[in-house]
């Protein structure tokens, strides 16, 4: 897959509208483009940021880099990849391998088609001297580079949570970003998503309907599949990857922090095509997820109170329940609905 280009088939569905941010504004504290991320983050609780090449040129090559480190790290044998199982890491599935049709899928009854290998920021950054995990060899090969990135996109992130912060007029003691600390543990970690190519027949299709665990998902993708829902319609619609362009959504922990005032935008992933076509190639995306220090206090949407650490893992293990057995409310924010897949809807 070319890193700078477009790729796949074009789906005839339905694109979401979303606003476009100019990160250069942001970064400027411009009043306009804050009241924006506001807007988006309450409405659709996505938004494209537009970082422009000829201004973020290590950014886009290190993304390019990070593509290939992702398909190299998948290309690995099965049994190879089993060794880093994130199930293995002892650290509440924060970090490693996770292989395809570990969670519950799109489809009733049938279970995920996605590969997923986690890169835990703690870790990068050396942050806990008693955190350790296995991880392949090329992760050590690239470590300048993921630890550039995590602290790149870590600091788009929190420019982000500056922003919001300062939209809502909050207090000193109750800014977004005073919960995201530089060298604070953290389940945050950067991502990386395979789904290969397969018919939408197959038994193992896509990402189930969800809302993220953290406060803010950044994503680079350049191919077609992720699907937002949009609350206002009840539809969903396909987000265009658009080059230069990262995909920006709030998560359950920034939610519940701004006591619903945000939207944690729901979301799933879609073969892209037309149904029984084949896909072109397989599909990657890699994402950073700011989640905050594991220590802080929130209540969810039912006045039930966690802190970070614990709605991870309570999402983490809905994740891999099967139909049957998930909470709705968990999974998708919303009673009695979990978003499956109709390849015509």
């Amino acid at each position: 897959m070319s890193s700078d280009a477009l790729s796949g088939v074009v789906p005839e569905q339905s694109t979401a509208a979303l606003e476009v941010v100019e990160y250069e504004k942001l970064l400027g504290s411009s009043a306009a483009e804050q009241s924006k991320v506001l807007r988006a983050c309450q409405n659709q609780g996505f938004f494209y940021l537009h970082l422009p090449r000829h201004e973020y040129r290590d950014l886009w090559a290190h993304a390019r880099a990070m593509f290939a480190v992702a398909k190299e790290i998948f290309e690995q044998p099965p049994e190879k990849k089993q060794k880093f199982h994130m199930a293995l890491s002892g650290s509440g599935e924060t970090c490693g391998y996770k292989p395809l049709g570990y969670y519950s899928g799109i489809v009733k009854g049938n279970r995920d088609g996605f590969e997923q290998f986690k890169i835990p920021r703690v870790g990068i950054l050396q942050l806990d001297p008693e955190f350790t995990y296995n991880r392949p060899e090329v992760v050590d090969r690239n470590w300048e580079l993921l630890e550039s990135l995590v602290n790149t996109i870590h600091s788009i992130g929190i420019t982000i949570l500056e922003a919001l912060s300062t939209a809502l007029g909050l207090p000193t003691d109750q800014r977004f970003e005073k919960f995201h600390g530089i060298d604070t543990l953290t389940n945050s970690m950067l991502g990386c998503n395979k789904h290969p190519k397969h018919r939408q027949t197959d038994p193992n299709i896509g990402h189930l309907s969800h809302t993220d665990t953290g406060s803010i998902t950044i994503l680079f993708t350049l191919q077609w599949g992720l699907q937002i829902f949009q609350p206002g319609t009840g539809k969903w619609e396909f987000i265009q990857p658009l080059p230069e362009h990262a995909v920006i959504n709030v998560g359950d922990s920034l939610r519940h922090m701004s006591r619903n005032k945000l939207h944690s935008g729901l979301h799933r992933v879609v073969p892209a095509p037309e149904p029984g076509s084949i896909e072109q190639e397989d599909r990657y995306s890699f994402m950073y997820f700011l989640r905050p220090d594991r220590d802080t206090v929130f209540c969810d949407q039912d006045g039930n109170e966690y802190n970070a650490a614990q709605w991870h893992d309570l999402k983490t293990q809905n994740y891999r329940k099967d139909h049957t057995m998930i909470s709705p409310s968990l999974q998708t924010g919303r009673k009695e609905y979990l978003g499956l897949w109709d390849a015509g809807n």
